[in-house]
């Protein structure tokens, strides 16, 4: 393991973004660009620390009667898909 110290660049943010924004929108080109890019300039590490970060600063937004209304609606979506066979 590398005693190197990881940083999060804006370039990772961005890429992380984009890969959100990529699969929200079922971009599997999208996708892969981005992971291509990430290969490239050997930051994958980096890169999933950054959507973490992303998913980190939007939880506060799920915790409002909205956020929570959605997340209850997704969950039961989600749950009905499970059972599906």
């Amino acid at each position: 393991m590398s005693d190197r110290h990881l940083t999060i660049t804006a370039a990772d943010n961005r890429r992380a973004a984009a890969l959100v924004a990529h699969h929200g929108r079922g971009d599997a080109e999208g996708l892969s660009a981005i992971l291509a890019e990430v290969n490239e300039c050997h930051r994958p590490t980096e890169l999933v620390l950054a959507v973490l970060d992303l998913y980190q600063q939007l939880v506060p937004a799920i915790h409002t009667p909205l956020g929570l209304r959605f997340l209850s609606s997704y969950l039961h979506k989600v749950a009905g898909l499970e059972e599906a066979p």
